[in-house]
């Protein structure tokens, strides 16, 4: 375990036996399966369910609590993302996931679907940064599973269903 050069947070290794990450490298995007050749589908709109027809929105994605130093009651926990909207994380208990550490910002970052079905990582100005794969993002940042996601003393990992 290193510590963040900027703000001293601890900084995480993924878990034993996770592919190893490389300081500088990009993940090297995978098929996701059934999708070899496929081509995004064009949205006219015109089959778009009405308020009265949409039904419940699903869980597609979720985030596991690897660690988390100052927050030991939620490791191991889960966190189902919706499809459809922003999924917004932080230590604001009225956010979509709030995770209660002092080392993280009341809205840290969010992970928004898009209409292809991935997931991108947006930080939203906090104070400690957003890493992925131990590396700081900066503005949006596909994520395509399995990704580690570091915010303040917490490690998350990215699991698309």
């Amino acid at each position: 375990m290193g510590r963040c050069p900027n703000c001293k947070n601890p900084v995480y290794a993924p878990m034993p036996g996770a592919a190893p990450v490389t300081p500088g490298a990009q993940p090297r995007p995978a098929a996701r399966p059934g999708t070899q050749g496929a081509q995004p589908r064009p949205s006219s709109g015109a089959n778009r369910p009405t308020a009265s027809t949409a039904k419940p929105a699903r869980v597609t994605a979720k985030l596991q609590v690897v660690r988390a130093d100052s927050a030991q009651q939620v490791i191991g926990k889960s966190f189902g993302l919706i499809g459809g909207k922003p999924n917004v994380i932080g230590r604001d208990p009225q956010v979509d996931i709030a995770i209660p550490s002092d080392r993280i910002s009341r809205r840290h970052c969010q992970l928004e679907p898009t209409p292809d079905g991935v997931f991108v990582l947006t930080d939203l100005g906090s104070s400690n940064g957003t890493l992925v794969n131990q590396e700081k993002i900066n503005g949006r940042k596909v994520l395509l599973g399995g990704e580690y996601i570091q915010i303040g003393d917490v490690l998350l990992r990215f699991l698309d269903q």
